[in-house]
């Protein structure tokens, strides 16, 4: 993958759309129908594990403005398959660029809060940076959803949007370290051999 300073890469577009395609098959296919038979007082809007949201903030993390190219193609692709794919009136598609706006700002945000020892960019993040960066996201994507999908202001929608994309970008770091620990033993493993 390149550098965001780089210019545009097909592999990462590719790689993003994949991992955004996945990310979002896993929530909709597994989360939200274990979370309609758990809990189904949620809006069908909230999903309490939103695991796309891990996705953007990395994208944008790791391409900074380069994000929004290889991002807003599938997310607009899979918001049509929402909306028209299951008939969800009152889903905007400015919804989309509020998402990708928020966890781009926070990402910015917590470049410049966590810049230490002259590294430009933020590339000395570690997990909780991370996460941290995410969790602005989520307030930024939770405070414009709830406001342009309700008429007055909704404080449990708000949580719902803000613990599913924090859980949900958790949910992935998790993953990711699980699978490069693995990859990694695997790796030893193979060299000993």
């Amino acid at each position: 993958m390149r550098d965001h300073k780089t210019g545009f890469s097909g592999a990462t577009w590719l790689t993003v759309t994949v991992a955004y395609v996945a990310t979002y098959s896993m929530t909709n296919g597994f989360f939200t129908p274990l979370e309609n038979i758990l809990a189904p007082n949620i809006p069908s809007n909230v999903s309490l594990m939103f695991i796309p949201h891990g996705v953007r903030v990395l994208t944008f993390y790791f391409f900074g403005l380069w994000g929004y190219l290889y991002l807003a193609p599938v997310v607009w692709v899979m918001w049509a398959l929402e909306v028209y794919g299951q008939s969800n009136d009152g889903y905007l598609s400015i919804g989309i660029f509020i998402s990708l706006f928020a966890c781009h700002f926070g990402v910015e945000i917590c470049k410049r809060l966590f810049q230490t020892n002259g590294k430009q960019g933020g590339l000395g993040f570690n997990w909780k940076q991370l996460l941290a960066a995410g969790t602005i996201g989520s307030l930024l994507n939770s405070t414009g959803l709830t406001w342009l999908y309700n008429s007055t202001f909704e404080p449990l929608t708000f949580a719902g949007y803000l613990f599913g994309d924090v859980a949900g970008q958790f949910f992935l770091m998790l993953l990711l370290i699980f699978f490069f620990r693995l990859a990694s033993r695997s790796t030893a493993i193979t060299d000993r051999i």
